[in-house]
This record gives C-alpha cells, sequence and structure tokens, in this order.
C-alpha cells in the first residue's frame, strides 16, 4: 500500500525545487517449497524525491536530485544451503546531478549519477557450501552526455553515450569485488535520425546505432561477452484516410543480421547468456480518431 504526494515550487524566476515522497506499508510472507512460512515482514519505508533546480538563463539548467526506491529481495538458488528462500525487501537510493542547455531547436543534457543497492548473492564458505544473503552494496556511477531535437527544419536527431562503473563492495567475497559487475557495460552510446523527404509529403525515413561495449558473464568476471553494434533503419508515411489521420511504418532492427549476446545474467543460480534478436522488419500502422 502507498500514499505519495509531489509538488512542484518555484521561488523565483532562477530556483525552483520539486519535493515530494511515497509512504509505503509492505506486508510480505514468504513460505519454504514445503509451504511452511519462513517469514513475515511489515514494514514502514518512506521512499523522498527531491530535486533542486536552477536556472541562470532562460535556456540553462541545473539541477540535483536524490531519490530512494524499494523492491523484493531476491531467491535463494537450488545449490544454496537456504534454497527457496526469499530474502527481505531492499532499499536502493540514486543521486543525480547534471545540466541542460537549450541552443536553438537542440536540447544539450550533461548528468552524473549513482545508484546503491544492497548486493544479493549466493556466498562460499571455507568448507565449499555457499548461503544466499544480502551482504555489501552495489554501486554503479556514471557520465551520460545527449542531444535531442531539430537539427534542420527535416532532420530531428537524438544521441546518447553513456560511461558507467559498477562495482561490489563489503561483500565479504574479495573474488567478485574490484572488477565491472555482471552484466553492465563499461560504455554504451546510441545515435538515432529522422529526415523529413522534402519530395514527398509526410514521407520521412529513419535510420540509427546503438552500441554496447563488452560485459562480464560472471561474477568472478573472468568470463565477458563481446561488444556489438546494431544498425536500424525504417521509414514513417503519415496521410489521410478516409478523413482520419493514419501513419504507416516500417522498421528494419539489425539490418546486418549480427549475432550478438544482448544480456548475460544469473536465473535461479544458473547462468545465463541470451541472444539478440537476428534480421526482423516489422510493418504497422496506426490511426487517429
Amino acid at each position: 500500500y502507498g500514499l505519495f504526494v509531489t509538488d512542484r515550487i518555484s521561488f523565483n524566476e532562477q530556483w525552483q525545487t520539486v519535493l515530494g515522497g511515497r509512504e509505503v506499508r509492505l506486508d510480505e510472507k514468504s513460505f519454504d517449497k514445503n509451504g511452511v512460512q519462513e517469514r513475515h515482514t511489515q514494514q514502514y519505508e518512506f521512499l523522498p524525491n527531491a530535486a533542486l533546480i536552477y536556472k541562470p538563463m532562460a535556456n540553462l539548467s541545473l539541477y540535483t536530485s536524490y531519490s530512494k526506491g524499494l523492491s523484493l529481495g531476491g531467491e535463494a538458488p537450488w545449490y544454496a544451503s537456504n534454497d527457496g528462500e526469499i530474502l527481505a525487501p531492499t532499499v536502493s537510493r540514486q543521486i543525480e546531478a547534471g545540466v541542460k542547455y537549450d541552443w536553438r531547436r537542440i536540447s544539450f543534457a550533461a548528468a552524473v549519477f549513482q545508484t546503491r543497492q544492497a548486493y544479493q548473492y549466493a556466498k562460499p564458505d571455507s568448507a565449499g557450501d555457499f548461503t544466499y544473503v544480502q551482504q555489501g552494496q552495489q554501486k554503479n556511477t556514471g557520465l551520460e552526455l545527449s542531444a535531442n531535437g531539430w537539427a534542420t527544419e527535416r532532420l530531428q536527431i537524438a544521441t546518447s553515450v553513456a560511461a558507467i562503473r559498477a562495482r561490489v563492495n563489503g561483500s565479504g567475497t574479495p573474488q567478485y569485488e574490484d572488477h565491472q559487475t555482471i552484466n553492465v557495460p563499461k560504455l554504451r552510446a546510441s545515435v538515432y535520425a529522422d529526415y523529413a523527404l522534402p519530395w514527398v509529403n509526410g514521407l520521412a525515413v529513419l535510420g540509427g546505432v546503438q552500441y554496447s561495449a563488452s560485459k562480464n558473464a560472471n561474477r568472478t568476471g573472468n568470463v565477458e561477452v563481446g561488444d556489438y553494434a546494431l544498425v536500424n533503419i525504417g521509414s514513417r508515411y503519415t496521410t489521410k484516410v478516409e478523413g482520419y489521420e493514419t501513419v504507416l511504418r516500417l522498421s528494419v532492427d539489425n539490418l546486418f543480421d549480427k549475432r550478438y549476446w544482448r544480456d548475460a545474467g544469473e536465473y535461479m543460480g544458473d547462468d545465463y547468456l541470451f541472444q539478440g534478436a537476428p534480421l526482423t522488419a516489422r510493418l504497422s500502422a496506426s490511426v487517429n480518431f
């Protein structure tokens, strides 16, 4: 159950703030595989969400924000001594600071951010056994740059690049620390363009590239999946059908049919690699009534 309140307050033309929060009441019961209750958690948690914005000029904004979140605990894998146990809920925290600058019809932005959450994993002991625990924390720190808007009267662009440092500390298992965490690339980037053709009214061509650096595929960081870059193209045609605005779209994803691993991760104690989609074409239509 939750009750939330938020408000935006402007002090003057330069300063404003967003203040809010959610009061959550969580009532959770977990059971073992035989149906016996293991845990009953009744918890109240206040999750704040606050931001401070400063505009020294009409087209320039600086901001900082802080928020908390609540998520359910993980489930112990089959090989752990507490197999099937669901751990208690955890609280995550995120802070962010950034700047946004509007130039003509393009918005440029830069932001630094950090998220922290409890680290949940099967902890090994000296006897070779494992116990699924919440110990230590995973901290992701990053920098993101982006530009979005109209480069010309007909060309719209959207670009972003993010560098992320993801580390585990305080886990009590040194081999899981001091390297990039599982399934988090150090760098990801994308660029997309939308160009309205001048010689056919309502027709536009689309295209873009998305890139992901290599990612660790296990917790010890000695296995990784390679980086990949995907090229996507498409077109959009806007017209009138029986007086209603109709948009026809054709998209082709992974144009060069690249074979790649989209994600690497764990589920119920097993390691998985998730293959990316092959060359895929989609045709769709929408009607605005």
